[in-house]
């Protein structure tokens, strides 16, 4: 009985690393293509800046309970939300408004990042008595919500890696 390692060489492992794009999937108008780089760049106005108006969205961009509480947002039995509703009570120290039992601050949203994933490798052809090392890696991948329903994560670009891993074989020679 003898183990015998070989190293094989994983060429066709495609990741999707760094460089990631939010893209909308609807179509944008030339008009608010140029607010939102206007925007992207520093250059809005107030003007502009009342041209994403959506109460959705601006809620989900809220840094603080004090700013959802400032958008009147209407509660589960139709009237403005309060901090009470919230469970929110100001903080002894601060005077800010903090959830009860808790740090104080809202869940901060996650974005369309890279993010590590971990990816089972699978080699082709493997003989059954064979067995892999490691079996899994981690890898950088698309990922994350974008908030909104209209615009998806997707990777600006697919690389390829190629990664070293060892093939165990267990011989039956006796």
């Amino acid at each position: 009985m003898a183990l015998i390692f070989n190293y094989v060489s994983l060429a066709l492992l495609t990741v999707f690393i760094l460089g990631v794009i939010s893209q909308e999937t609807d179509q944008v108008s030339e008009t608010n293509a140029t607010e939102i780089e206007d925007q992207a760049s520093g250059n809005s106005t107030e003007e502009d800046d009342n041209s994403f108006s959506d109460p959705f969205v601006r809620l989900m961009n809220a840094s603080s309970i004090e700013e959802a509480l400032a958008m009147n947002v209407i509660y589960k039995d139709n009237h403005i939300a309060t901090a009470a509703d919230l469970g929110a009570v100001p903080d002894p120290n601060t005077g800010k408004l903090m959830v009860s039992g808790g740090s104080g601050g809202f869940a901060i949203p996650d974005g369309c990042h890279p993010r590590d994933t971990t990816v089972k490798i699978h080699v082709k052809d493997l003989s059954p008595t064979s067995r892999l090392y490691p079996r899994c890696i981690k890898v950088s991948r698309c990922g994350g919500c974008c908030g909104t329903p209209n615009v998806e994560c997707v990777p600006l670009y697919i690389e390829r890696e190629v990664y070293n891993v060892s093939s165990v074989c267990h011989n039956h020679l006796n």
